[in-house]
């Protein structure tokens, strides 16, 4: 009931419409549904009512992006929060990850280094502390496409204690086992990939609703393709297209999907997902 729940969103942010954190999380779930037009609604608002509220403009930089595919414009939302972005993690992976659309390596990487640091002084929750581990993925992904495979290897293996402390520390989470097996995938250790994949699926439905499995999907899909079995990756990522979720041109510009870019069965999920975002009314917006 994708439409029903898209009206409630709009519902709960007309009944709170001055509070920009509702706002916010309310536009960032817009998103994800495909009604990128509403959501920008929404984010404009935060913006004129808070600049500052660092979730606005890291939000609409997505949002952005994922209906237009236009990354320079996406960096531009962003631009005015590089004041006021010194403690927000994920803000500075957005922009790592905008910046890696551009080629700008370094500075993606430098972004992803800045976010690790952040989360690292977040305290002992699991959230920081897996975004610890997907930060260091994606720094490790760009040094291996500038062909630095020792650093590569180095940041891995900081990336392997953070996601064997996270096991220890939150052993009934199923994002522990994946996130093992998104670092082993990318060491080469297929089998204990394979073992610690099959392992966040065990736990995965004793956690709450089957939203889990939905949430899980992408790492899954990522580790998937790292492990060369590209159509069951692929077949991931299409049951999330089928059943809702919007990817709109964020399939096309994040670095993650890089090793299905050339899978003809890709292609034409990363075709359909952006005439889907095509299709909503841009009204000549400017970022």
């Amino acid at each position: 009931r994708w439409e029903q729940l898209g009206d409630l969103i709009l519902r709960a942010a007309r009944l709170d419409s001055q509070n920009v954190a509702v706002l916010a999380n309310m536009g960032g779930m817009l998103s994800q549904l495909g009604r990128f037009a509403d959501a920008e609604d929404l984010l404009e608002r935060v913006a004129w009512l808070n600049p500052k509220y660092i979730l606005g403009p890291q939000r609409r930089a997505t949002n952005h992006v994922a209906w237009t595919g236009d990354v320079a414009g996406a960096l531009r939302i962003l631009e005015p929060a590089a004041a006021f972005m010194s403690n927000a993690d994920l803000t500075y992976e957005v922009r790592g990850d905008l910046r890696a659309a551009t080629g700008d390596v370094d500075g993606a990487i430098a972004d992803y280094e800045q976010a690790h640091r952040i989360s690292a002084r977040q305290g002992p929750y699991s959230g920081p502390r897996g975004w610890m581990v997907r930060d260091n993925c994606k720094i490790a992904r760009l040094e291996i496409r500038r062909g630095n495979r020792a650093r590569a290897d180095e940041i891995l293996r900081g990336a392997r204690r953070d996601a064997e402390q996270y096991l220890q520390d939150f052993p009934k989470s199923y994002e522990g086992p994946l996130y093992l097996a998104l670092v082993q995938a990318m060491q080469g250790e297929k089998t204990a990939s394979r073992v610690a994949l099959e392992e966040g699926r065990r736990i995965m439905p004793q956690t709450s609703a089957h939203i889990s499995g939905t949430l899980g999907a992408p790492i899954q899909a990522q580790i998937l393709a790292l492990l060369g079995d590209t159509d069951a990756a692929v077949e991931k990522l299409r049951a999330l297209h089928d059943a809702g979720t919007a990817f709109g041109y964020r399939l096309r510009t994040e670095v993650e999907w890089e090793p299905l870019r050339r899978d003809a069965k890709f292609q034409q999920l990363m075709k359909e997902a952006e005439t889907r975002a095509d299709a909503v009314p841009r009204a000549n917006r400017k970022p």
